[in-house]
């Protein structure tokens, strides 16, 4: 859904970083939680160590709207700008929530005693996020993403240009290739261990990113 936005709908940047935040955190949070354990080998919950990294993501939330108003949508500026606290409140506040929901998803999923019990949870999370998807993905102005390709072209035409903009930056052939000639990527499916959880339920499939040799 949010790839779907972002490739081809009329969405402005901050409603493309909430469906990918949506994405993240209330669809793929709760399964990674839940895989992880709540708690400790001690028994100790890891509930206060999910609530501190919410403090790093609050510092990190201005310069973060602020960067994406710079680089890929002025309009965000005018939205949630700093000067704007209704807004910057809102949309912060929604991503405290939703990390709030992963928490709570994530212990349904893991207090499943049997895989229809982890069925049922998994559909409560996959709902819950579609919900917001769509409702994030609702609203368009026809023709705006003509308005932010224009702005995306403008920025790296400057970065090309030496000016100031968005470096252009090239992807290390490594990366791409592995680290060795010849290498290439790809993925393979296998079979994992039921207390792991992934989207197929317990004994599900997990996707594993190796090399293989030509």
């Amino acid at each position: 859904m949010a790839f779907a936005a972002a490739r081809a709908g009329d969405t402005n940047a901050g409603q493309d970083a909430l469906l990918g935040a949506n994405a993240h955190i209330q669809r793929d949070m709760p399964y990674v939680l839940a895989s992880l354990g709540l708690s400790t080998r001690d028994g100790l919950p890891r509930k206060g160590d999910f609530d501190q990294v919410q403090r790093v993501l609050d510092r990190a939330y201005t310069p973060a709207v602020a960067d994406i108003a710079a680089q890929y949508d002025p309009l965000l500026a005018l939205a949630d700008g700093r000067w704007n606290p209704v807004g910057r409140l809102g949309a912060h506040e929604l991503l405290v929530l939703w990390r709030q929901n992963a928490w709570h998803y994530a212990r349904r999923l893991a207090a499943a005693r049997d895989a229809q019990e982890w069925q049922t949870a998994a559909r409560a999370v996959e709902a819950n996020a579609a919900v917001w998807g769509r409702l994030l993905a609702a609203a368009q102005v026809p023709r705006y993403r003509q308005v932010r390709d224009a702005c995306c072209h403008g920025k790296q035409a400057s970065a090309a240009g030496g000016e100031t903009g968005w470096p252009v930056r090239t992807v290390p052939a490594e990366l791409l290739v592995g680290p060795r000639a010849g290498g290439r990527l790809s993925m393979r499916a296998r079979p994992i261990p039921p207390r792991r959880l992934s989207p197929g339920g317990p004994g599900g499939l997990d996707v594993e990113q190796r090399r293989k040799d030509p």
